[in-house]
């Protein structure tokens, strides 16, 4: 959708200072072009890899730190 709500038909370029840096585009034609995010390709990837068998050891989310914020 465009600004005042109509879906954009075409993909709308914006231009800084004479040169195309951002392309704005409907929502269903961008998840249709990115196709399903499965991790598949970074599976892959990994497997190739010729270190494949070294155990990666990941810090979960929950446990990093957060600041406290007053609100």
């Amino acid at each position: 959708m465009n600004l005042y709500g109509a879906p954009l038909a075409m993909p709308q370029h914006v231009s800084v200072h004479g040169r195309d840096e951002i392309v704005a585009g409907a929502t269903e034609e961008f998840r249709r072009l990115q196709g399903a995010q499965t991790g598949k390709v970074l599976v892959d990837a990994l497997q190739a890899s010729p270190h494949h068998d070294i155990d990666l050891v990941l810090a979960c989310a929950e446990t990093a730190p957060v600041r406290g914020v007053r609100l």
